[in-house]
């Protein structure tokens, strides 16, 4: 889902980053299309389940309970943390495999 999963050392999201793949009105307008659609009022409750999903998932703090983000920064802090996470990344060294060639033989 999030960098990490694609080699990121370090996650840090503020209090009011929005972590998801779909809007809150994408998410909610499908996953409670029959509930909107047989209500009496669609428009009331679409923009209420809006706003549930929105609060319930669109924060960071849903992905750093997952393991997604590694911390919730305030973004006053934001350039202690990541003047950290360079000075842990400073001596950093990736092992990569040996190729023979570096394209592919035609």
């Amino acid at each position: 889902m999030i960098i990490s999963s694609i080699g990121a050392d370090f996650v840090f999201a503020w209090p009011t980053a929005q972590v998801t793949i779909v809007g809150a009105a994408t998410a909610a307008s499908v996953i409670f299309a029959r509930e909107i659609k047989e209500a009496k009022n669609p428009e009331e409750v679409r923009v209420k389940r809006i706003r549930e999903f929105s609060e319930s998932y669109e924060n960071p703090y849903q992905a750093a309970e997952r393991g997604y983000i590694d911390a919730t920064i305030t973004p006053r802090d934001t350039r202690k943390y990541i003047s950290r996470a360079l000075e842990a990344l400073e001596k950093k060294t990736v092992a990569t495999p040996w190729k023979k060639f570096s394209n592919i033989n035609l």
